[in-house]
C-alpha cells in the first residue's frame, strides 16, 4: 500500500495537500480529509512527486517513485552538476499567489546513481529516500497557520 491513514482530520486543522514528514524526512501529502482521520500518499506512490533541489550544488529536479523503493529524480539538465552522495531537499519556491505544496529543505533522499547518454536530454538519478517506509509509525502533518 502506497497510502497510510492517520487519526487526526479536519477538526485538528488538517487540509488535503498538507505536507507529512518524520524525523527523517519527506513522507508524502494528505490527499483525503474527513473529520477525525486524513488519507496520505506516500512519496513512494506512482502518483507522487516533488520538486528537489540538490544542496550542494543548487541543481534541481523532480523526485518520483523509482524501482524497489527507490526514487528517481527526471528534469535535471545536463549542465547541472549532480553527484553520488549528494542530499536532496524539497526545493520549496513561491511565484506571486502560488507556492509548492511542500516548504523549502525537507530531507528526501541521498543519491546512488547518476547517469547521462549523449541523446537524452536530461540525466538519469537514483536515490534512496530517507524515511524507511516498511517501519512507519508516526508521522507529522505539516498544518498552515491560519491567517490573521
Amino acid at each position: 500500500a502506497q497510502q497510510i491513514v492517520v487519526s487526526a482530520g479536519q477538526n485538528n486543522g488538517i487540509s488535503k495537500h498538507d505536507a507529512v514528514v518524520t524525523a527523517e524526512g519527506l513522507v508524502g501529502e494528505v490527499t483525503k480529509v474527513a473529520s477525525n482521520v486524513a488519507q496520505v500518499t506516500l512519496l513512494t506512490d506512482d502518483s507522487s512527486a516533488v520538486s528537489a533541489l540538490d544542496i550542494a550544488t543548487n541543481a534541481s529536479g523532480i523526485a518520483q517513485a523509482g524501482m524497489s523503493g527507490s526514487l528517481t529524480v527526471d528534469r535535471v539538465t545536463k549542465d547541472q552538476v549532480v553527484n553520488r552522495g549528494d542530499v536532496l531537499v524539497t526545493a520549496g519556491w513561491r511565484s506571486g499567489d502560488l507556492s509548492s505544496l511542500y516548504p523549502r529543505g525537507i530531507p528526501l533522499c541521498l543519491v546512488t546513481q547518476v547517469g547521462q547518454s549523449d541523446t537524452d536530454l536530461y540525466k538519469q538519478i537514483q536515490c534512496n529516500p530517507f524515511v524507511d517506509f516498511s517501519t512507519l509509525e508516526a508521522v507529522i502533518v505539516l498544518v498552515r497557520k491560519p491567517r490573521p
